[in-house]
């Protein structure tokens, strides 16, 4: 539907629902029109009936997995997510954002050594990415291997210059744990500049401070 198309890029998705249901009642096995159907729903924010459309579309290629198993973890369903996603990586997927999502699924439902592992596939198939770098280093942090995590930490610093508290935060704890208390205190200062209203950061800095 090309009015349909139209109304979804002025981001009317509720109008373009409106014409692809039209064309869909004419061609209901349309792949396309599924797609765009369930992607219109999943810009509101509707994973649920996303996912009806999404599920119309048998077998379904990677791009719909992928949107699939992302409205399944924003609806919590994060096992079913996890199998979607480990079927299309398996085969070798190359697209970094597939793993990205399985990683952090992973990380969720702690399921870390199967994360380590899906790290490592990743690795090796889409090459080293700062981003995998900071995945792997929030699982050693999430088990307490703090000289592992404070290693992933600095290897994704070295790519690019770590600038979200959500990082540096425990990137300064796994400092701290290994006794590069300075370092620590530096990354706990940097985070408060960038989070200013982190009480947990704020609190552990006092208590830094006072170990020193």
């Amino acid at each position: 539907s090309l009015r349909g198309d139209i109304l979804a890029a002025q981001r009317q998705p509720k109008r373009a629902i409106e014409s692809y249901q039209k064309a869909l009642q004419l061609s209901p096995e349309s792949t396309h029109l599924n797609y765009v159907i369930g992607n219109c729903y999943f810009s509101m924010n509707d994973f649920r009936l996303a996912l009806v459309y999404y599920d119309q579309i048998q077998p379904p290629p990677p791009e719909i997995d992928y949107n699939r198993a992302l409205a399944l973890a924003y609806l919590g369903r994060h096992l079913e997510s996890v199998s979607i996603l480990k079927n299309v990586v398996t085969e070798g997927v190359r697209n970094p954002y597939f793993h990205y999502l399985l990683i952090e699924q992973l990380i969720r439902i702690k399921q870390y050594e199967e994360a380590l592992f899906f790290t490592e596939l990743a690795q090796s198939t889409i090459g080293s990415t700062q981003t995998l770098s900071i995945l792997k280093a929030t699982i050693y942090h999430k088990q307490q291997i703090w000289l592992r995590a404070y290693s992933g930490y600095t290897e994704a610093n070295n790519i690019l210059r770590l600038n979200m508290a959500e990082h540096l935060h425990p990137y300064a704890l796994s400092a701290w744990q290994i006794g590069q208390l300075e370092e620590a205190t530096e990354l706990l200062e940097k985070t408060l500049r960038i989070d200013p209203y982190s009480s947990a950061a704020y609190e552990d800095i006092v208590r830094l401070l006072i170990e020193r």
